[in-house]
Parts: structure tokens; C-alpha cells; sequence
């Protein structure tokens, strides 16, 4: 086997992207490759994941962004926010 021939083998494994570098047409899209009943399942897991980890990093950097408005809404009222004891400010 050449070394040619071992990666064209190996790029037509590949399955999508493998024939695009070789220089063939694809037939399908990716859309239908996704939808395929054995690669669907994780693609869904992929995604689940994902958007769980947004929505995760999001919630965090939100309540982050109020703290701080609030601690500067105390200074800017003269109310010093590292004041141990009472925490409500007042």
C-alpha cells in the first residue's frame, strides 16, 4: 500500500469531509447526515450540553453584573458595602 493510497483510505472514513478533500461531490448535506438515526442521539447530548453550559455562564455573569450595581448604588448613597454586621444597608 502506498502512502497515497493509505490516506485516501483514510479520507474517505471520514464520511463528510473526507470526500470534499479528495475532490469528490457530496451527496448529502449535513443536515441529513445529522439526522441519521445512529448520530442523532449525540448530537442531541452535544447540544443539551452546550446550551446548558450558556445558559449556566449567562445566569452567572448576570448575577455578577447586579452585585455590582448594587455595591456601587451603596457607595455612590455614602453606605459602606463591606460593613460588617447589618446587610441590608441600612
Amino acid at each position: 500500500m502506498t502512502p497515497t493510497l493509505g490516506l485516501q483510505m483514510i479520507l474517505r472514513n471520514l464520511g463528510g469531509i473526507g470526500p470534499t478533500l479528495l475532490g469528490q461531490t457530496q451527496s448529502t448535506s449535513w443536515f441529513q447526515m445529522i439526522l441519521k438515526p445512529d448520530v442523532l442521539p449525540f448530537v442531541v447530548g452535544i447540544v443539551a450540553i452546550v446550551c446548558g453550559c450558556t445558559v449556566g455562564a449567562v445566569t452567572a455573569v448576570t448575577k455578577l453584573v447586579i452585585a455590582h450595581r448594587e455595591r456601587m448604588a451603596k457607595i455612590q448613597q455614602g453606605i459602606d458595602p463591606d460593613r460588617p454586621g447589618d446587610k441590608s444597608g441600612a
